[in-house]
């Protein structure tokens, strides 16, 4: 990915994620942000987005659930592995998922 897109990119989904982030917090859930908290450290090689997959997992160990606002590459594997050690995961999105957690936004 080059620097410009993911510059691009992060503004917006930077916007997002506090904009979900807020939501969350408004029903008494403790959101964690990857694009606000990974934000020091760009991905601009494999071992940089290894770490940050590595840490994403790690928070995903901990939580409840997994709420998904919006899919990327990067999305679609914090569900498998969601997923894979049995988080549910709720989607708010307006992707047509066939999946029984989904709430139309």
């Amino acid at each position: 990915m080059s620097p410009l897109r993911i510059q691009v990119m992060s503004k917006k989904n930077i916007e997002r994620a506090k904009m979900y982030a807020k939501i969350l917090q408004n029903f008494e859930c403790y959101p964690f942000v990857p694009h606000i908290a990974f934000s020091f450290m760009p991905e601009t090689n494999e071992t940089e987005r290894k770490i940050i997959f590595d840490h994403c997992f790690k928070w995903i160990d901990s939580c409840d659930y997994l709420f998904v606002f919006g899919l990327s590459d990067g999305v679609k594997k914090e569900i498998e592995y969601a997923e894979k050690i049995g988080k549910p995961v709720w989607y708010f999105c307006r992707y047509n998922l066939s999946h029984k957690n989904k709430i139309k936004i």
